[in-house]
């Protein structure tokens, strides 16, 4: 084929076209200092981010050594305002002198506990940075800051080996959070095999994670393999293991620290090569806290590192103009491929409702709008 110089040159004097980039959206990381005013521990100062929650036990990021402050008593947060909630403390909270339940603070105001008196401090003069965090992360789509926090934290967790615990509503996605961070590690190639600890009667859950042998129980007329068997070299996903029965937790427990396991009727242990993801909608240090969990089993070796699903609410003003349908976004795809325009965020909350629950039947029923 010969070379037309002219054909070239005229291609080149054709009239420039605009490329619009979208520069990633800032975010801020939202620091406060919470000080101790009084008591054992005056004027110390302990750096947090969003959250912290302060008590008298180790679950506690704070610890206040007071023996009227409960084990974990209250949290403090740092959003668009700065508040304290109550967490069931025997002797209350109190902030000017009234017992709350939740209240809004100014910057340094003190707050009561017990015998001890802590304040916030809002760290100010932070400027917001640009994200650097994909909007994709094997599955997982947003653009939200909340979103693009999570895939941040999913990256770092992609190339180790540590049990992950993955915190988040109903219906927020964790188990495709979990298949992300299997997808994302050494291990992909070989199985992800999930158990839900919360829709299985307590009696199976121990035969369906350790496996049984031959005569067993009454039954049992053949072998099986428990779910950690099976996931052998690859993940075992255990779905809403706050539901998972006290009397089993030790024995989860001895199967995670030991890598090995021990089937119903067997006599030796078998050992196991699987990565623990695992996933709930309680708040663990609480149940811990106040004893319905053994705090070893579940937060000791499940909450190695932890992530927390944002809600739909969260993330869906964020959604791209085109996404999977496993995906949930704000707006409603035309036949070419572009979106429609979002409309109210009540009407943005109902449509990805419908979407997802017509895709994966896994939402709860929940009442209409009123208008």
């Amino acid at each position: 084929m010969s070379y037309d110089r002219n054909r070239a040159m005229k291609d080149l004097d054709d009239e420039p076209h605009t490329i619009t980039v979208a520069r990633p959206k800032p975010y801020v990381r939202r620091r406060g200092v919470l000080e101790i005013i009084n008591g054992v521990d005056a004027g110390k100062r302990v750096d947090f981010e969003a959250r912290v929650r302060v008590g008298s036990r180790q679950f506690a990021d704070v610890i206040v050594p007071d023996d009227r402050v409960s084990g974990i008593h209250c949290e403090f947060t740092l959003g668009e305002e700065l508040r304290v909630r109550d967490l069931g403390s025997k002797n209350g909270t109190f902030v000017g002198g009234v017992r709350v339940v939740e209240a809004v603070l100014t910057s340094g105001e003190a707050v009561l506990l017990g015998r001890t008196r802590v304040r916030v401090l809002p760290v100010e003069g932070l400027a917001t940075t640009p994200h650097k965090a994909p909007t994709e992360f094997f599955g997982l789509i947003g653009r939200s800051p909340a979103m693009l926090t999570l895939i941040e934290k999913l990256e770092t967790l992609a190339g180790s080996d540590s049990t992950v615990l993955v915190l988040g509503e109903t219906g927020s996605g964790k188990e495709r959070v979990a298949e992300a961070l299997h997808l994302s590690s050494p291990r992909a190639k070989q199985p992800l095999v999930t158990v839900d600890c919360g829709s299985m009667p307590a009696t199976l859950i121990e035969s369906e994670l350790f496996g049984y042998e031959r005569g067993a129980f009454t039954g049992a007329t053949r072998n099986f393999a428990g779910a950690f068997e099976r996931a052998h070299g690859g993940t075992l996903f255990l779905d809403e293991i706050g539901e998972l029965p006290v009397a089993l937790q030790p024995k989860l427990l001895r199967a995670i620290e030991s890598r090995s396991i021990r089937p119903l009727g067997g006599k030796r242990a078998i050992p196991v090569d699987v990565r623990i993801i695992a996933a709930t909608n309680r708040d663990l240090q609480l149940e811990v806290a106040e004893r319905r969990i053994a705090g070893r089993a579940t937060c000791a070796s499940c909450a190695t590192r932890s992530s927390a699903r944002p809600a739909c609410r969260c993330r869906c003003p964020s959604a791209p103009t085109s996404a999977p349908i496993r995906s949930i976004s704000p707006c409603r795809s035309r036949s070419d491929g572009s979106a429609s325009p979002p409309t109210t965020s009540a009407a943005i909350f109902w449509r990805c409702w419908r979407r997802a629950r017509a895709t994966s039947r896994r939402w709860p029923v929940a009442p209409a709008p009123s208008a």
